[in-house]
């Protein structure tokens, strides 16, 4: 069973995609994000979600609690007030926050961005809801075939994790595939799909291999592997957003920038505006696209979702991307990361050790 994929490199196409497919809906609407940010895209889809609850659709989002405070704090007052009118007018709007007396911490946190219609769509990828996300850069897919439940079970899934619920559904993680793509998760202190899936991609890659992350902190035994397919003649690209939101990351990144490109990797430092993409592709056009960033939380912590499959256009489509937005970048050659100072590459490595705890 093949999927039929439509890869968005900005966030308003895919937004106005999004809404297309919602007016379509006839049965159930499943959506999971870190934020659900009150503005003009929240208030579009809400207006066409109330007209499903009134044709029959059972509709509901999942949000996590702490991204509705620290996504965007200016807007908190604004996102609670939708956030209770939704519910109040029949959307089903679920809180997550980790449950306690289980192997989570408070903070493991929902970092899904998922969105399921009926049984033959869902969008998966970078973005959350927000207005802000319009004006970064970000990678998000629409996959469209014989779906099924998957993503309406995985809403329960992650639900069932969550504080105040119990029940936790069955589903057979080991096996689980939406048509010829592999659903890949991070369950915190349960499972590691996701970076046992991206060591194999990178490990498995031949000639080159593409990564562009939002958050670029490749942990030791990621480095390993990178630095032993470079030693073997493998072509490591990377694009990363030159700054994020997090200042320690931006510091701390250039540590491991530094040691793979002194072995030979070409990576460049995004600057034209945010980028938040997170997608690892390889020239054998295995591809595993979703919500993880390269970083420990990703692969350890937070509940994350990623899908891994083989699809040459996709690939095709994200080397073009990439290959354009390199012209907005900094090429990290070796005299340009042997120009950091002694002070600078120090407090570099010292932060990319404590970045882990945060």
């Amino acid at each position: 069973m093949n999927n039929q994929y439509e890869v968005f490199t900005e966030v308003t196409p895919f937004y106005s995609d999004m809404l297309e497919t919602l007016i379509q809906a006839e049965h159930k609407i499943s959506m999971m994000y870190f934020t659900y940010d009150c503005g003009i895209w929240t208030k579009k889809m809400n207006e066409i979600m109330y007209k499903k609850i009134d044709q029959g659709v059972d509709v509901r989002i999942m949000v996590d609690l702490l991204g509705i405070f620290t996504d965007n704090p200016k807007n908190i007052f604004n996102n609670i007030v939708h956030l209770t009118e939704m519910n109040n007018k029949g959307i089903q709007v679920d809180f997550f926050q980790p449950s306690k007396g289980s192997n989570m911490s408070p903070a493991d946190r929902l970092h899904f961005k998922l969105c399921a219609i009926d049984e033959n769509v869902a969008y998966f990828g970078g973005s959350n809801i927000g207005d802000h996300y319009t004006t970064w850069q970000d990678t998000n897919l629409r996959v469209q075939g014989e779906i099924g439940e998957i993503g309406h079970q995985l809403y329960e899934y992650v639900l069932g994790h969550s504080l105040g619920s119990h029940d936790v559904p069955e589903i057979d993680l080991d096996d689980l595939m939406i048509g010829d793509a592999k659903v890949l998760l991070t369950v915190p202190g349960a499972r590691k799909d996701i970076s046992e899936h991206w060591l194999d991609l990178i490990k498995t890659s031949e000639n080159k291999v593409y990564f562009r992350n939002w958050y670029f902190l490749p942990n030791k035994e990621f480095m390993k592997a990178m630095l032993e397919k470079l030693d073997n003649g493998l072509n490591i690209e990377v694009l990363l957003s030159h700054r994020t939101k997090v200042r320690v990351i931006d510091v701390a990144n250039h540590s491991q920038c530094r040691k793979l490109v002194k072995v030979g990797a070409n990576i460049h430092r995004y600057q034209k505006r945010y980028m938040h993409s997170k997608v690892t592709w390889n020239a054998k056009n295995d591809v595993l696209f979703g919500s993880a960033n390269l970083e420990e939380k990703a692969l350890k912590g937070n509940f994350e979702l990623c899908l891994r499959f083989k699809d040459k256009r996709v690939a095709e489509e994200l080397t073009k991307s990439y290959e354009n937005d390199v012209r907005d970048s900094v090429h990290q050659t070796t005299k340009v990361v042997e120009q950091r100072g002694f002070p600078k590459r120090m407090a570099s490595s010292i932060l990319s050790m404590a970045t882990p705890l945060l």
